[in-house]
């Protein structure tokens, strides 16, 4: 699914009223038109039931006044709408649709003041509330006028309807600019905004529901940023081969555990193999060799004496296989540190680097500059921070661009963990929306990670792989947590289920 900002969708808006010749007021009408459509089949109202239509000055209003309209002429008569400004300042389209209202009836109080409103409102509840107040163009914080509306709709007890966007939530960033609104239902248009998809956006928007305007595809505008759907892995996923065998799927190794953290490189491992690859591999330290072996069987084991191991052996054993996961449960002591600053370099075969491969590159981040394979980064949020010297509530303000520009900066692949996992080359960028706070359990990240080393072993791009590899994780996920619940959900669980998400997809 293509992702906009507030600023492209208005340049696309432009395009198609200017370029194309779709009047703006036409696009208005098909927005309010598919909101009241949306709101019977989602709701199904009684006709009795009691509505506010909140609107701005804006064309947001405008469509506010649009579905008052639809509303009026199918029976609604228990609506009220509240222009937030003197009807003087309307303009263009939702001048237009307030004159519309006006001349069939209905009947439009204005408030320009909190005190205007809560006499309008009688500070009752409604059945139903349509945010039409602020749309996707806002850029400063919502304060005294509109913070006080804001928090009037959330403390309503019915249902909030958002147009476009809940108002006050940023269209890039998905942050409340002060204040948001929280939307049960978002009706959006053309495009899905890329706030209402990232995180913390999407708490915001409750459900979204893209209303088509009629803008016709054309190839004017490009599209860097995209949110995972089924389309999107069904095209990236590769039918297996009818007549190959466990090298035709490639041969992953997994580096990492140290003694008290053998979970790890264990489930990254088993991962891997339960999403398709032939072989694995895990390089462990030699005093867990017989710790690992004993917890599965399908996969092998490669001792090593960090303090004491044989490098060019290693790496032909290494370079040898088909992609390699470092870090997970390697631990940061200085042996951990050494080796890995010893090796990493010198893999010539894709690259995942999570966990505590993360924490020991981030002491020397210019390390990166010296890989010269395909790299992935799994990081969360506090590895991120680590690695970009900023804090962890900056990463969280900005998870698609921070993200970006350091796959931009360092030419990888990035997979920003955490709720709605952010996916970027630097250029392209896809927000995974599969997942609950059901995984957020310790070794959740390892499954990802020996997931994504699966399919590069398996010959996906890094890109390809990382996409595939987080929507597969967070729907195996949600199935663990459908077959038991959010607070029994465990690591082992997901990877348990993941044959369940595989046969979604497919």
């Amino acid at each position: 699914m293509k992702l906009v900002s507030g600023k492209k969708m208005a340049e696309i808006d432009k395009y198609a009223i200017n370029r194309i010749g779709i009047p703006g007021s036409v696009l208005m009408e098909n927005a309010g038109k598919g909101v009241f459509n949306e709101f019977l089949i989602k709701f199904a109202p009684e006709k009795n039931a009691s509505i506010l239509i909140i609107c701005g000055k804006g064309n947001n209003g405008g469509d506010g006044f649009v579905v008052a309209r639809y509303l009026f002429n199918n029976g609604f008569s228990n609506f009220k709408i509240i222009l937030l400004a003197q009807s003087n300042r309307l303009k263009g389209d939702a001048l237009i649709n307030f004159q519309i209202c006006k001349n069939i009836g209905i009947s439009v109080d204005e408030a320009v003041s909190y005190e205007d409103f809560t006499k309008i409102t009688e500070n009752k509840n409604f059945d139903f509330i349509f945010d039409a107040v602020l749309g996707t163009g806002l850029n400063s914080k919502v304060r005294d006028f509109y913070e006080k509306i804001i928090n009037y709709i959330n403390t309503n007890k019915g249902v909030t309807i958002s147009i476009d966007i809940p108002s006050g939530l940023d269209s890039e960033k998905g942050i409340p600019l002060g204040n948001s609104v929280k939307a049960n239902l978002t009706c959006t248009f053309a495009y899905k905004k890329i706030g209402l998809s990232t995180y913390p956006g999407f708490l915001y928007a409750g459900d979204v529901k893209v209303i088509d305007i009629s803008i016709p595809e054309n190839r004017h505008f490009t599209f860097e940023t995209f949110e995972t759907d089924e389309n999107i892995v069904k095209n990236i996923y590769k039918q297996r081969n009818i007549s190959g065998h466990k090298g035709t799927f490639g041969h992953a190794v997994v580096i990492g555990g140290s003694a008290g953290f053998t979970g790890a490189p264990f489930l990254s491992a088993k991962a891997a193999l339960k999403a398709g690859a032939g072989l694995v591999t895990s390089v462990i330290p030699q005093d867990i060799n017989i710790i690992m072996e004993s917890m599965f069987a399908e996969a092998m084991t490669y001792p090593v004496n960090l303090k004491n191991f044989d490098k060019n052996a290693l790496l032909d054993f290494i370079n040898a296989k088909n992609a390699v996961l470092i870090g997970p449960g390697m631990g940061t002591s200085d042996e951990s540190k050494n080796f890995f600053f010893d090796i990493a370099k010198y893999i010539n075969v894709p690259v995942v680097i999570d966990a505590d491969g993360l924490n020991i590159l981030a002491k020397d981040i210019g390390y990166l500059e010296k890989f010269k394979q395909q790299i992935v980064i799994t990081p969360h949020p506090g590895e991120m921070s680590r690695l970009c010297s900023v804090s962890v509530k900056e990463i969280q303000e900005n998870r698609v661009a921070i993200a970006k520009e350091f796959a931009k900066k360092y030419g990888i692949s990035v997979v920003l963990k955490g709720a709605r996992t952010v996916i970027t080359n630097g250029n392209e960028t896809y927000i995974n929306p599969t997942g609950s706070n059901a995984i957020a359990t310790g070794g959740s990240g390892d499954v990802l990670s020996g997931m994504i080393l699966s399919f590069l072993a398996q010959g996906y791009t890094m890109d390809d792989a990382s996409v595939i590899g987080a929507y597969l994780h967070g729907l195996a996920g949600e199935v663990a947590e459908k077959k038991l619940c959010k607070e029994s959900v465990i690591a082992s669980d997901i990877i348990d289920n993941l044959h369940f998400a595989f046969k979604i997809i497919l």
